[in-house]
């Protein structure tokens, strides 16, 4: 089973958004490779023409150790989640949520700073070495269906199988999407 590289998670990462009820000019979609940059590499510059207050939705998905995670940001209630495919351990969690208040606080755009708060989903764990790009796109194709759900209070559960033969046919419909959108 192939790895997904970055161009894949970047073009199914916008058209997952695109598929969705989500108007595209409500989100900021981060390259993987800038929000490597921003997540791994603890970089605060970022293009000085964008206020992320502008966005209901903050979206990106960074490796490290050849490891994807999912990094969704929901400015309308102030939350920053993280999702670790293979499960997120609280100071990490703490640690990028901190580092996203700093690239905030350094661009004067940290507005009610006492309302933030940082949470992740509740989701099958990966059991292979493989899939984590994948099932970072199978939770974001789920948060995006739900984010009429979305609220302060309790954050709901990604309910999807990470077994072999549901992980299979999501890459079968990702290697689809994608050729749809080669075809146009």
């Amino acid at each position: 089973m192939a790895w997904l590289d970055d161009n894949l998670i970047d073009a199914l990462t916008f058209i997952l958004v695109k598929n969705s009820k989500v108007k595209l000019n409500q989100v900021h979609i981060f390259e993987s490779s800038k929000a490597t940059q921003l997540f791994v590499e603890n970089q605060t510059a970022y293009s000085p023409k964008i206020n992320f207050n502008n966005f209901k939705y903050i979206i990106g998905i960074y490796n490290y150790n050849s490891h994807w995670h999912l990094i969704f940001i929901d400015n309308t209630v102030k939350i920053f989640y993280l999702l670790d495919p293979f499960k997120i351990k609280p100071k990490q969690l703490k640690s990028k949520y901190e580092h996203w208040l700093k690239i905030l606080r350094d661009r004067d755009q940290l507005l009610d700073s006492d309302k933030w708060r940082y949470d992740t989903y509740a989701h099958p764990i990966q059991e292979d070495s493989f899939n984590c790009g994948v099932i970072c796109l199978m939770s974001l194709e789920q948060i995006l269906l739900k984010n009429d759900e979305l609220n302060i209070k309790k954050t709901p559960p990604l309910d999807f199988l990470a077994d072999y033969s549901t992980l299979y046919s999501y890459r079968e419909k990702f290697y689809s999407l994608i050729q749809d959108k080669c075809k146009k």
